[in-house]
């Protein structure tokens, strides 16, 4: 829960940053892009925090010899069970309008249900501490 709390409130505290303190508190970026007086920087983040989940269905059916014709009544049942496995991460994307953070954006499955945008706090916490 503190993760998500740190990173909604990095959204707010970086605005107005210039481009120097943000680069001293978050380093290099991994992306970077740039249209005339507009530049958005890219940050992977998280924890590499996986779920995993058992998913299982069981199927019933009547034996048939190879001409359609039914043996008897007996049923063979089979239970097959999968995981399924969800990562979670963000993607920080830091807007800068003539070297000024003008907005910060999370992008991706970036927490849980009561834990949006936790992982973004990885990438953004030591500007927060500033």
């Amino acid at each position: 829960m503190q993760r998500a709390s740190d990173a909604s409130d990095a959204q707010k505290h970086m605005m107005g940053l210039s481009k120097a303190r943000l680069f001293a508190c978050m380093g290099i970026p991994d992306k970077k892009a740039h249209e005339d007086d507009i530049e958005i920087w890219s940050y992977k983040s998280g924890n590499n925090h996986r779920e995993t989940s058992r998913v299982s269905n069981r199927y019933t059916g009547k034996k048939y010899f190879d001409d359609d014709e039914f043996i008897d009544s007996l049923t063979s049942s089979i239970t097959l069970s999968d995981s399924v496995s969800e990562s979670r991460y963000c993607t920080v994307q830091v807007v800068m309008t003539n070297g000024v953070v003008e907005a910060v954006h999370y992008n991706g499955p970036t927490g849980g249900l009561l834990t949006e945008d936790e992982q973004c706090a990885y990438a953004v916490r030591n500007c927060v501490k500033e």
